[in-house]
């Protein structure tokens, strides 16, 4: 607990070091993917990148945060059902599950301690916190959803990017 804390409240400073490289979003998610379809043989991964856009980070930073949001639609997945990961053209990356529905407050999701049930393996509700202060510390966001198919529950989260400047 005491490791993952200290990671949260230095992420900043990690995001600013010289682990900040440029790269394409594809590598991120083609990287973080593999490691988790090999981890989960049994679920399904469904991948489309509709825009390749460049991202200026710490891909170490990102994976983690995209590892998270993995491990979060792993834990809340209606089981037999894929987990469905898009990059998009408005420079976001979206995961998306059909499981369990969010609460009515969604945005408690991202306060540190926060978990919506221990009995799927959240135990300190760090994950989420630490997805939200990679994307900022990254000039980004994460945002929450419902999906939009009133007959399914489950949820979609999106990490936003800021535009590159054009001096990238």
């Amino acid at each position: 607990l005491l490791l993952k804390t200290t990671n949260a409240t230095n992420i900043e400073d990690a995001v600013n070091t010289s682990d900040s490289t440029i790269f394409h979003v594809s590598e991120l998610l083609s990287d973080t993917l593999f490691q988790y379809e090999h981890n989960h043989p049994s679920i399904q991964f469904n991948l489309t990148i509709a825009s390749d856009f460049v991202v200026e980070g710490s891909s170490v930073l990102l994976s983690r945060a995209l590892g998270n949001l993995l491990e979060n639609s792993i834990r809340h997945q209606l089981t037999g059902t894929p987990i469905t990961v898009t990059a998009e053209q408005d420079r976001t990356i979206t995961v998306s599950n059909e499981g369990d529905p969010l609460p009515e407050n969604k945005q408690t999701l991202f306060e540190m301690g926060h978990t919506q049930d221990q009995k799927n393996g959240g135990l300190f509700g760090l994950g989420l916190f630490i997805v939200k202060k990679i994307m900022e510390a990254h000039k980004g966001a994460v945002l929450v959803m419902e999906l939009v198919d009133k007959s399914k529950t489950g949820a979609s989260f999106s990490l936003s990017f800021p535009e590159q400047s054009s001096t990238s």
